[in-house]
């Protein structure tokens, strides 16, 4: 999906997540919520911006235990945008 980088379009797209967000009942000012508007930001600015995509992703890698991560690299390996080739090389990086 491309994503235009205009005031309006960013607008609407900010709009849009904010429906979503009310629909499955999460209140936009709860932590949650903030959690997942500045998810959606990163993901929009990592789109236009390759060290804030970076940025994101080492903050990710940091932030999450090794179950959970090693939940990703399965879950990468299953819809095969990983290798098994790939992913023996990471597990050597442990």
């Amino acid at each position: 999906m491309k994503i235009l980088f205009n005031k309006d379009s960013l607008v609407s797209q900010a709009k849009d997540i904010s429906r979503v967000l009310e629909a499955l009942g999460i209140d936009t000012h709860s932590q949650t919520g903030k959690e997942i508007r500045g998810a959606c930001a990163l993901e929009l600015l990592g789109d236009r911006y390759k060290t804030i995509k970076q940025h994101a992703q080492a903050n990710f890698a940091k932030s999450v235990d090794k179950e959970t991560m090693n939940m990703v690299m399965e879950t990468l390996q299953q819809e095969g945008l990983l290798s098994r080739k790939g992913l023996s090389s990471l597990e050597k990086k442990k």
